[in-house]
């Protein structure tokens, strides 16, 4: 999937930081949408949608995206739905059932 070129070469860094420390907990594909938690200083929930190969659309439940921006959560979401689409690995799909996904939690924030 293309979509690289939506983010600064800051979060990138950071969103590939946090999906190769493993942060990214629970991606699980429905068709062209993805959904995710993204562990940080609290569990934040993404959802990412494709079409035709790139990046359609991207939420993220933290301060940074609900501003308007891609955050690192989303950037580290989208390594790991590379990672899954080229290896269709099963490690990425251990999660929580689908409630606990959409769970509340604090409202700490852990930077963008």
């Amino acid at each position: 999937m293309l979509w690289k070129s939506f983010f600064t070469q800051t979060i990138l860094i950071r969103g590939s930081d946090y999906f190769r420390r493993g942060k990214v907990v629970g991606l699980i594909p429905m068709g062209d949408v993805y959904l995710a938690k993204v562990e940080g200083s609290r569990s934040y929930t993404v959802s990412v949608e494709e079409r035709e190969g790139a990046l359609y659309s991207a939420t993220c439940d933290c301060p940074h995206s609900r501003s308007g921006y891609y955050c690192k959560h989303i950037a580290a979401v989208l390594y790991a739905i590379d990672e899954y689409e080229n290896t269709q690995s099963d490690r990425l799909l251990e999660c929580s059932p689908f409630d606990e996904l959409y769970r509340p939690e604090g409202n700490g924030e852990d930077g963008y």
